[in-house]
Protein backbone atom coordinates (compact mmCIF):
# COMPACT_ATOMS: atom_id res chain seq x y z
CA UNK A 1 0.00 0.00 0.00
CA UNK A 2 1.27 3.47 -0.80
CA UNK A 3 0.73 6.36 1.57
CA UNK A 4 0.13 10.02 0.98
CA UNK A 5 1.17 11.84 4.12
CA UNK A 6 -0.40 15.18 4.94
CA UNK A 7 1.99 18.11 4.75
CA UNK A 8 1.41 18.81 8.44
CA UNK A 9 2.86 15.48 9.52
CA UNK A 10 6.53 15.09 10.26
CA UNK A 11 8.81 14.13 7.36
CA UNK A 12 10.52 11.81 9.85
CA UNK A 13 7.60 9.34 9.65
CA UNK A 14 8.67 8.09 6.20
CA UNK A 15 11.62 5.95 7.28
CA UNK A 16 10.04 4.21 10.28
CA UNK A 17 6.77 3.51 8.40
CA UNK A 18 8.62 1.95 5.46
CA UNK A 19 8.86 -1.28 7.48
CA UNK A 20 5.08 -1.72 7.88
CA UNK A 21 4.18 -0.11 4.57
CA UNK A 22 6.85 -1.21 2.07
CA UNK A 23 7.21 0.59 -1.23
CA UNK A 24 7.12 4.26 -1.93
CA UNK A 25 5.37 6.62 0.42
CA UNK A 26 3.77 8.61 -2.36
CA UNK A 27 0.51 9.37 -4.11
CA UNK A 28 -1.92 6.50 -4.41
CA UNK A 29 -2.42 5.02 -7.86
CA UNK A 30 -5.66 5.25 -9.75
CA UNK A 31 -9.10 6.59 -8.94
CA UNK A 32 -10.71 6.88 -6.55
CA UNK A 33 -8.12 8.39 -4.26
CA UNK A 34 -7.95 6.92 -0.80
CA UNK A 35 -7.26 8.91 2.33
CA UNK A 36 -6.41 7.93 5.90
CA UNK A 37 -7.64 10.44 8.45
CA UNK A 38 -5.81 10.15 11.74
CA UNK A 39 -7.90 11.83 14.41
CA UNK A 40 -5.11 12.51 16.83
CA UNK A 41 -4.95 16.24 17.32
CA UNK A 42 -1.72 17.83 18.48
CA UNK A 43 0.45 14.83 19.38
CA UNK A 44 4.07 13.86 18.95
CA UNK A 45 5.50 12.18 15.87
CA UNK A 46 6.01 9.05 17.96
CA UNK A 47 2.30 9.00 18.85
CA UNK A 48 1.36 9.25 15.16
CA UNK A 49 3.81 6.47 14.29
CA UNK A 50 2.47 4.15 17.01
CA UNK A 51 -1.14 4.82 16.01
CA UNK A 52 -0.54 4.10 12.33
CA UNK A 53 1.37 0.94 13.21
CA UNK A 54 -1.38 -0.26 15.54
CA UNK A 55 -3.98 0.16 12.76
CA UNK A 56 -1.93 -1.50 10.03
CA UNK A 57 -4.38 -4.38 9.52
CA UNK A 58 -7.28 -1.97 9.02
CA UNK A 59 -5.13 -0.08 6.50
CA UNK A 60 -4.41 -3.24 4.51
CA UNK A 61 -8.12 -4.16 4.36
CA UNK A 62 -8.98 -0.57 3.42
CA UNK A 63 -6.37 -0.56 0.67
CA UNK A 64 -7.84 -3.71 -0.88
CA UNK A 65 -11.40 -2.36 -0.81
CA UNK A 66 -12.67 -0.98 -4.10
CA UNK A 67 -15.61 0.74 -2.42
CA UNK A 68 -13.98 2.70 0.39
CA UNK A 69 -12.21 6.04 -0.04
CA UNK A 70 -11.72 7.14 3.59
CA UNK A 71 -10.30 5.30 6.59
CA UNK A 72 -10.69 7.09 9.91
CA UNK A 73 -8.00 6.06 12.40
CA UNK A 74 -9.05 6.91 15.95
CA UNK A 75 -6.59 7.78 18.68
CA UNK A 76 -5.45 4.77 20.67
Amino acid sequence: MRLLLDQNLSRHLGGPLAVEFPGQLAFLNGPPPKAVWSRLGNVSTLDVLETLRSHRNASVVFSASADEALLVVPST
